[in-house]
């Protein structure tokens, strides 16, 4: 009888920690922006760069992970050379 108890109380402790994570994977999965288009993508970047945001233009390209660990300082060398890369 004690078995049978524990088991259910296992079970039901199982179901409701998956449901918890679902409601919370559905929470967070609901407020992320809708992916844009290949085509939406490019002109974003563009844009950024004509405006010479430099990182945010990077972070939308595969070079995220290289502009993402950058310091203040070192992002400002690589902007400096970045515009004068576009005089």
């Amino acid at each position: 009888m004690g078995v049978s108890i524990l088991r259910s109380h296992s079970i039901t402790r199982i179901v409701v920690v998956g449901l918890l994570v679902l409601v919370g994977t559905s929470a967070v999965m609901s407020q992320q922006s809708p992916p844009r288009s290949p085509s939406d993508t490019v002109r974003e970047f563009y844009k950024a760069m004509h405006e010479k945001r430099f990182r945010e233009a990077f972070a939308m390209s595969i070079y995220k992970p290289a502009v993402e660990p950058l310091k203040p300082q070192e992002l400002k060398i690589c902007d400096q050379t970045l515009k004068e890369w576009q005089q």
